[in-house]
């Protein structure tokens, strides 16, 4: 890794990092960036099943925050959604809320800066790839595998109070694949 002056650490604030609060380590979590409290939250994810973390810190039952100046803290909102491994959070700027669609729970949820909230029962998926937020349309995209259906790929949208029904993609099914939106296309 290159060094750029001044981008190292002095000594004293290397052990000051190292010591702060952070999540543990896990695969798959769900991140996604709340631009009002312009913080990066995580949920969710998987332990390393070869060396657990302690019970009160699981991934899943845990929720942690981010922000550049001031690094990670925990939070603990009465709430925290069940996100599991390879769930997907979004910005939903029609809303200004963060929505979590979680591979683990029934429910999508949302996130207001201060409590989680199940808004809406998430369509029969049984696994999914990607969400995506269209700001042009207001829609929220989701990519994934209809329950019962091995090999086609569909897509769902949200428009907040409702989803529409699947429209079959012109691709197989992948497996942790991610979907983004274009904002000049």
């Amino acid at each position: 890794t290159p060094i750029t002056a001044g981008a190292s650490p002095s000594p004293s604030q290397a052990a000051e990092a190292a010591d702060a609060p952070k999540p543990v380590a896990r695969a798959g979590p769900a991140l996604g960036y709340d631009p009002l409290t312009q913080q990066l939250i995580l949920v969710g994810g998987m332990a390393d099943p070869l060396n657990p973390p302690s019970a009160d810190v699981l991934p899943g039952r845990d929720m942690w925050v981010w922000q550049p100046a001031t690094g990670w803290a925990r939070r603990e909102p009465s709430i925290v959604p069940d996100a599991g491994y390879l769930s997907f959070m979004v910005w939903d700027a029609a809303t200004n809320r963060v929505v979590l669609v979680s591979q683990s729970s029934s429910n999508l949820w949302t996130w207001d800066g201060g409590n989680w909230t199940p808004v809406s029962a998430k369509p029969a998926i049984d696994t999914f790839s990607g969400v995506a937020f269209d700001s042009d349309r207001a829609l929220l995209y989701l990519l994934g595998r209809p329950a019962g259906n091995g090999s086609t790929e569909a897509m769902w949208t949200w428009d907040g109070s409702r989803w529409s029904d699947p429209v079959t993609t012109p691709m197989t099914w992948r497996e942790q694949a991610a979907v983004t939106y274009d904002e000049a296309h």
